[in-house]
């Protein structure tokens, strides 16, 4: 099969679609028994065709083949483009059990369906995709350039989870998603290279528990329609570049675990509204323009926090004693703020604290003997703050595997039992009290 051009001379250009088609074409006609020969129908235009000619013809090319084929002429772009014409051609290539729920490794057609027309979308997520419960696609590599979430998800009507991170995935998140469903429990559109705003749609998958779309390019404020995910238990939207504040709304989430928006430009306070998230055991804001005191008494309903990550904000006043007072929390990030007062002697109280970090602040007075107390502390970053008097001697039997002080105005004595730690006393970096560092404004 192939096209002959009256001009052999004269390339086919983009003006086909716009002038009445001028090239005739060679088919061969399939034949339809075995002892027949090929026949051949010359000189024949597109025009011509009867439509279930041109569908019995060419729906025997694949789809990958067939497709590039659409610049020939506007008629074979429009055939191409009808719902009866992917149906047909699809159907003839496509051998699957339309009884699997689950696809865990994309096949030739799965990858295809990011780079089809919409009709060709919609027919195949309808015939070969609706029955579905499980889609994970994670590092699913081969389809195509620039390849966009198509508009067709909202055909999945019965799908519990979507998995497409590290598609290197382009475009917006389509608002027919909200069509998806409340059976829908988990949707990861992560690690890829999506643009625009969260669609505020995605606030209607009333039965989602997790919700990743971390490490992209969207922007916009967070949608305060995500605090209606009543079930939701995870949601990362870090690795963005969201702006706005962090809505108030997100106090409804009662079944709330872990929520980490670090890594974006949110602004404004931390709400108390939070503080109704009681069974949060991460909350990781770090690295963006997070301004305020720390709300303690919101953070102090967080009797299962594990992590707090408050790094790199604007974040200022003291450091209220419902942090120190966590008695779940293994991991505290304070640095890089402007907060103020001593050290809480509460942090000696905490049993499973293994790592703390206060640097870059303006933190004053002695460090309190109390941090003794905290037997699992292994790791403790004081550097570039107003720090005055000497390392406590009762501080000698910490197992600790890091002490960093220096910047700060303490004396330089360092109790014995930690010099006899050789790895460790290498790693207690002090220096004078006249301090060069700069801080950031």
């Amino acid at each position: 099969m192939g096209v002959q051009h009256s001009q052999p001379d004269i390339p086919l250009t983009n003006d086909d679609f716009e002038r009445k088609n001028e090239y005739s074409l060679t088919i061969p006609i399939l034949p339809t028994h075995s002892t027949a020969s090929t026949q051949y129908i010359s000189n024949t235009t597109f025009l011509s065709l009867p439509r279930d000619l041109f569908v019995q013809l060419f729906r025997h090319i694949p789809p990958q083949q067939l497709l590039p084929l659409r610049r020939v002429c506007k008629t074979f772009n429009t055939c191409l483009q009808t719902r009866h014409f992917a149906l047909a051609n699809l159907s003839t290539h496509i051998n699957r059990d339309t009884q699997t729920l689950q696809t865990y490794y994309p096949d030739v057609f799965d990858r295809l369906w990011f780079q089809l027309p919409d009709v060709y979308q919609l027919v195949y997520a309808q015939s070969y995709l609706s029955h579905v419960s499980e889609i994970d696609w994670a590092y699913a590599r081969g389809v195509g350039k620039d390849p966009k979430i198509p508009r067709a998800i909202g055909v999945l009507k019965g799908l519990q989870k979507l998995e497409l991170t590290f598609m290197d995935l382009t475009g917006e998140i389509p608002v027919e998603i909200e069509a998806i469903g409340g059976a829908c429990r988990y949707l990861s559109l992560g690690c890829n290279r999506l643009v625009g705003r969260i669609p505020k749609e995605v606030g209607s998958l009333a039965g989602l528990t997790s919700l990743y779309l971390g490490k992209n390019q969207l922007s916009g404020e967070i949608p305060g329609e995500l605090g209606l995910l009543s079930m939701l238990r995870s949601m990362n939207l870090s690795g963005n570049m969201l702006t706005g504040g962090i809505p108030k709304e997100f106090g409804q989430l009662k079944e709330l675990r872990e929520l980490r928006i670090s890594e974006n430009k949110i602004g404004g306070e931390i709400p108390l509204e939070l503080g109704s998230c009681r069974y949060l055991e991460c909350f990781s804001v770090g690295d963006n323009e997070l301004c305020g005191s720390i709300p303690g008494d919101a953070v102090g309903n967080w009797t299962r926090l594990a992590t707090l990550d408050l790094k790199n904000n604007r974040l200022s006043g003291e450091i209220p004693r419902q942090v120190a007072n966590l008695v779940s929390v293994e991991i505290i990030n304070l640095s890089g703020n402007k907060l103020r007062g001593e050290i809480p002697r509460g942090f000696g109280m905490s049993p499973n604290l293994r790592r703390l970090n206060l640097a870059d602040n303006y933190l004053s007075g002695s460090i309190p003997w109390e941090l003794s107390g905290a037997i699992n502390l292994r790791w403790i970053y004081l550097q570039n703050n107003e720090l005055t008097g000497r390392i406590p001697e009762e501080m000698g039997p910490m197992r600790l595997c890091a002490l960093q002080i220096t910047h700060n105005y303490m004396d330089r004595p360092v109790p014995s039992q930690l010099r006899k730690i050789v790895s460790l006393y290498d790693r207690i970096m002090m220096d004078s009290k006249k301090r060069s560092w700069r801080r950031r404004v």
